[in-house]
C-alpha cells in the first residue's frame, strides 16, 4: 500500500515545487517599493542637498520638482544582476532536471524525454535579465517645522535604495509611516 503512494506523492510534490519555482522566478523582477520617513535635526535645504548629492552620485537624475507639495523626483536606470540571472538559470535547470527524472520514473513509457525540459532553463535568466532592467524613481518630500527644525524627510523608493540611503547618509532607522 505504501509503495503504491510513493511515486504519485513524489510526482505531486515535485509538481508543486516546479510551480513554486516558476513564481519565484517571476517574483524576482517585481519592484519592491516602500516608504520611509525620517525626522532629522538638519535644516531642510541641507537635507535636500545631501540627498541630491548622494542620488546623483548613484547615477540618478533630477526628473521633476513640485514646489507646491515639496516633492522632488529622481529617476535612474537599475541594471539587472548578471550573477542572479545565472543563478536563476541554474536553479531552473536543476528544477527541470528533477521534474524530468520524476516524470521518467512515474511514466516509464515516456522514457527520459522529460529531461529535455532542461533546455528551457536559460529562459529563466533571460526573463529576469530583461524584466529587471528598468527606470526606477525615488520620490522625496521634505517638510520642516516652524523654526526650520526638525526636518521630516519622506522617501518612496525601492527598499534596497531606502536601505542604502539610510546607511550611506547615517540616518536613524525610519519611522513607521
Amino acid at each position: 500500500m505504501i509503495d503504491s503512494l510513493v511515486l504519485p506523492s513524489t510526482f505531486f510534490l515535485t509538481l508543486l515545487i516546479t510551480i513554486g519555482l516558476f513564481f519565484f522566478i517571476r517574483a524576482s523582477t517585481k519592484a519592491r517599493i516602500e516608504t520611509a520617513t525620517w525626522t532629522l535635526s538638519q535644516p531642510d535645504k541641507q537635507v535636500l542637498q545631501e540627498v541630491t548629492q548622494y542620488l546623483e552620485g548613484r547615477a540618478y537624475r533630477l526628473e521633476s520638482v513640485d514646489r507646491d507639495r515639496n516633492q522632488v523626483v529622481f529617476a535612474g536606470l537599475v541594471r539587472a544582476s548578471l550573477g542572479l540571472a545565472i543563478f536563476l538559470s541554474i536553479l531552473a535547470a536543476v528544477g527541470a532536471l528533477c521534474f524530468g527524472l520524476v516524470l521518467a520514473v512515474q511514466f516509464p513509457q515516456l522514457g527520459y524525454s522529460g529531461l529535455w525540459s532542461v533546455v528551457v532553463a536559460p529562459l529563466a535568466g533571460w526573463f529576469y535579465y530583461h524584466k529587471s532592467q528598468r527606470t526606477e524613481q525615488v520620490k522625496l518630500s521634505i517638510k520642516s517645522g516652524d523654526s526650520g527644525y526638525p526636518t521630516r524627510l519622506r522617501a518612496i523608493a525601492h527598499r534596497d535604495e531606502i536601505a542604502a540611503l539610510q546607511a550611506n547618509l547615517n540616518y536613524p532607522p525610519p519611522q513607521e509611516s
